[in-house]
C-alpha cells in the first residue's frame, strides 16, 4: 500500500530517507553519484538498490540488503527481474515500482512479501528515485524493514 505522506517508522529507514533528502540539488533528485552506499553506517543491511533501465522499464537487484537475503534464503543480486521472477510478479512489481517513476518522489510502502512466497512476512520500505546527469532515473534505492510494523 504506497503511503506519499511517508510515515516511515522504522529508524533505519528513517535514516535512510534524510540522507537521499540530503542529496537533493535543489528541486533536482538526488544523482546516483550522489549516494555512497559506505554512509549508510547502521543502516546499511537494510539498504536494497535496484537499476532501471530502457523503456519500457526493466528493473534489476544491483544490491539486496543482508537482512532481506536472510530472511528469505536468496541473494538475488545482479539478476533481472524478468529472469527470476514469474510474469505476473514481474508486472506487480513493475506497477509499485512504476509510482516511483512516474511521481518523481520518495513513497513509503507496506504490506507483505508475498511476491516471494513469503506472505506471512510483513514490511516496511521506502523507495527513493535516483537520477543520472540527464535527471532520468536510472535507480531506485530502497529502504526494507521485515518484520512488524508496531
Amino acid at each position: 500500500m504506497p503511503d506519499f505522506d511517508l510515515n516511515v517508522r522504522h529508524w533505519a529507514l528513517v535514516a535512510l530517507l534524510e540522507h537521499w533528502r540530503k542529496a537533493h540539488r535543489g528541486n533536482t533528485l538526488p544523482r546516483r553519484a550522489d549516494i555512497s552506499p559506505a554512509q549508510f553506517g547502521r543502516a546499511m543491511p537494510y539498504v536494497s538498490m535496484i537499476d532501471v533501465a530502457g523503456d519500457p522499464p526493466r528493473y534489476r537487484w544491483r544490491l539486496i540488503c543482508s537482512q532481506v537475503t536472510r530472511r528469505l534464503g536468496r541473494d538475488l543480486t545482479g539478476r533481472w527481474f524478468d529472469e527470476i521472477y514469474e510474469p505476473a510478479v514481474v508486472e506487480r512489481l513493475g506497477a509499485v515500482y512504476g509510482l516511483s517513476l512516474q511521481h518523481r518522489v520518495a513513497i513509503r510502502f507496506t504490506g507483505t512479501m508475498a511476491f516471494a512466497g513469503k506472505s506471512h512476512l510483513p514490511y516496511e520500505a521506502v523507495h527513493m528515485p535516483l537520477v543520472n546527469d540527464e535527471d532520468r532515473i536510472v535507480m531506485l534505492m530502497i529502504g526494507v524493514y521485515l518484520g512488524r510494523q508496531d
